[in-house]
This record gives structure tokens, sequence and C-alpha cells, in this order.
């Protein structure tokens, strides 16, 4: 005569609960690092980047760079100590086709994302303690862009002031819309921001 077994009351699947640990902890970290960056306002974390950070212009007009294909690209026309003139694409500069409108259309006209404007705005009193304390929370910081485009470009391609091949200006030919937030007019204008080398940086090189 055959025994009978009894089968068991509940099948658990091999892992499954410690893969469920293994999620809620990976959520509970993650929720910790962006809930504190939210808080402290560190802006450097991706993850807390939203649309909110958008920035609202004062006054009867707006300008808004157009992200025209044909002029992304071909990219930056550069000038080189030796004299040659020549365009510098995304690809050259190893930057994806999605990202590189940041460097033509904001960096090139000396602006950075919008959440650097409003990066110290509004600040509570901890995160100005934060920020050094009796410094205006308001007043950002001075940024170079023209500089910081410029020893980008070189350093990507390895080179150093002496070079015959470096860079010393870049042009970031693009089209502008000037809306009139009235009467919501919109005129076209074609503009070339271009950045120079100042030769007094090349003492702070460093390789």
């Amino acid at each position: 005569m055959a025994k009978e077994v009894e089968a068991p009351a509940t099948l658990t699947p091999l892992g499954g609960s410690r893969s469920r640990s293994r999620v809620s902890k990976l959520l509970a970290v993650y929720f910790a690092v962006a809930l504190t960056a939210v808080m402290t306002r560190f802006d450097e974390f991706p993850w807390t980047w939203v649309p909110m950070y958008s920035t609202y212009t004062v006054g009867d007009h707006v300008t808004v760079p157009l992200r025209d294909k044909t002029d992304l690209s071909k990219g930056l026309l550069v000038a080189r100590r030796n004299e040659e003139v020549g365009w510098v694409d995304a690809k050259q500069l190893n930057v994806p086709s999605r990202n590189y409108w940041r460097i033509h259309l904001q960096r090139m006209n000396g602006k950075g994302a919008a959440k650097y404007a409003q990066a110290r705005m509004n600040l509570g009193a901890l995160n100005q303690r934060l920020w050094g304390g009796s410094r205006n929370p308001n007043v950002l910081e001075p940024v170079n862009w023209d500089r910081r485009v410029l020893t980008s470009l070189n350093r990507t391609f390895g080179l150093h002031p002496t070079d015959p091949m470096f860079i010393i200006g870049a042009k970031a030919p693009a089209t502008h819309a000037a809306v009139n937030k009235r009467t919501m007019k919109i005129e076209m204008e074609r503009v070339v921001p271009e950045v120079a080398w100042n030769e007094e940086w090349n003492d702070d090189w460093s390789d």
C-alpha cells in the first residue's frame, strides 16, 4: 500500500523573500538620498532635477534660442592658434547629440542650466549657513563661461596653450526667437555668439 505524502500548505519561490528584501533596501536608500538632496537643495543630484527649475523672464519680451538641426549638426566654428578655421561637431567632442545643444545655445551665450540661476534663491536659515553664513544667498558665484567652454574644448583634444592647434576662439551660429508676451508676435533673429581665449589664462593652465 502506497504512503500518502501531504503537500506543503504554501509554496515559496526560491529566493523570493530575499529578492523582495533587497529591492526594499535599495528603494529605501534611493529615497533617503533623493530626499536629502531635495531638503538641502544640492542640485548636482540628477535625481532631483524637475521642471520646477524653469525660470520666468520679467518684461514684455522673452528671447528663446531655437534648436535648429542644421546649426547643431555643424557644431562650433573654431579658430586655432595657427590661424586655421574649421568646424567642430558633437561627434568630435564626444558629446551626445541630445545634449550638445546645451553647449551651443547656453554655455556659448554665457548661460548655465536653468537650475543654476535658482540654486540659492529663497534659502532657509539652515541652508544659508551651509552656503557660507553671511553671504547673500541670492547672489550667485560668478562663472567665466568663456574660459570653461574653451578649456573644455582644448582638453577634449588634449591640446596645450602652446600647441599650434590650440583653440583660441569659437562661434556658435544660431537663430533666436523674440516673443512679445502681450501680442505673441514672434521675430526671428540670427545671432553668432563668440568666445575668445585670454592669454592671461595660460599661466593657470595645468596638465
